[in-house]
C-alpha cells in the first residue's frame, strides 16, 4: 500500500501535503510484522514445551489466581 501512495503523491506532489505520513506508516507496518513474527514465535514454543494441556492448566491457574474465573 505505501508503494501505491507513494506513486501517487509523486504524480501530483503539489495536491497532497504530510507525505511524511506515508514513510511513518511504512515504518509502522515493518514493525507490526516484526512483533507478529516474534509473537507467532512464541505461541509455536510455547505449544512445542508445553503442549495444549500445559497452556489450559497454565490459563486455568492464572484465572483462578486473579479471581478472574466465572
Amino acid at each position: 500500500m505505501s508503494k501505491k501512495a507513494t506513486e501517487v503523491y509523486l504524480a501530483n506532489p503539489e495536491l497532497y501535503s504530510g507525505y511524511q505520513n506515508v514513510k511513518t506508516g511504512k515504518i509502522l507496518a515493518i514493525i507490526g510484522i516484526i512483533l507478529n513474527v516474534i509473537y507467532l514465535g512464541y505461541v509455536i514454543y510455547m505449544f512445542a514445551v508445553f503442549g495444549s494441556d500445559g497452556i489450559m492448566n497454565m490459563n486455568r491457574d492464572f484465572m483462578e489466581q486473579y479471581g478472574l474465573e466465572g
